[in-house]
């Protein structure tokens, strides 16, 4: 019997939040995520433009795209 080990570091928690993605240019998208972590968090893109590796944006969660209020945000890459 084959048994995947799980090697993350951090227990992933299955949750859909509303998600701004914000790159360098100023530009921004809205996304979902499938699930996250201490140690980061998987975005569904789709067909949506997605971050180059190692470029730096800045992820700001919120509870709608049309929301104005600042939320908790940090930079990822």
């Amino acid at each position: 019997m084959n048994v995947i080990m799980d090697k993350r570091k951090s227990p992933r928690k299955d949750i859909t939040l509303i998600v701004k993605i914000i790159y360098p240019s100023g530009e921004s998208q809205v996304v979902n995520t499938r699930d996250i972590s201490d140690g980061g968090m998987f975005l569904i893109l789709d067909k949506l433009a997605r971050p180059t590796i190692g470029e730096l944006v800045t992820v700001e969660l919120t509870d709608d795209p049309k929301n104005t209020e600042v939320l908790p945000s940090s930079e990822a890459v």
